[in-house]
């Protein structure tokens, strides 16, 4: 058996100097500008719908920041499960600290809200065949329309980056 406790201390600090490390150049291809700037276009031209707006539309910052923590602990999660326990489930105190780490990222989320997307609103995330990390892009356009994105990115990758 893994000691788990062992196994999480060291995804916190991949978590940690991913980040909060040193930031490496990026360079995307026009092809992958031109896809991104696209799925904020079609994000931005859905027209508001009357009543509760979903949690990664609304204007509430607290609202907005639980819906980041909640991808974030969600892709994180199964990144863990993956990993090290691909048929049983991730503790509940593993994701506590997923949870406290990326409230360090959106400090005005609500812990109750966040608890309440992972038991709820898995069904939105796609799920893939390798462990993939999530993470809510946010942008607001001069006309004050916003977009919002969830991109995801290889968390191989992103070990190969920490190492």
């Amino acid at each position: 058996m893994k000691n788990l406790d062992q196994l999480l201390a060291a995804h916190i600090r991949e978590l940690e100097r991913f980040h909060f490390g040193p930031k490496p150049e990026v360079q995307l291809s026009n092809e992958e500008i031109q896809k991104l700037r696209y799925e904020f276009e079609i994000d931005a031209s859905k027209p508001a719908k009357l009543g509760r707006p979903f949690a990664h539309r609304t204007r509430n910052e607290r609202t907005f920041q639980s819906f980041e923590v909640f991808v974030l602990v969600t892709g994180e999660m199964r990144i863990f499960k993956f990993r090290h326990d691909p048929k049983g489930g991730v503790p509940k105190r593993i994701r506590d600290k997923f949870i406290e780490f990326a409230k360090r990222l959106s400090p005005n989320a609500d812990n109750e809200l966040v608890i309440e997307h992972l038991r709820k609103d898995q069904r939105i995330l796609p799920y893939y065949d390798e462990p993939v990390a999530f993470q809510v892009v946010r942008h607001e356009y001069t006309d004050g329309t916003m977009a919002n994105v969830i991109v995801c990115y290889s968390a191989a990758e992103r070990l190969k980056r920490c190492g």
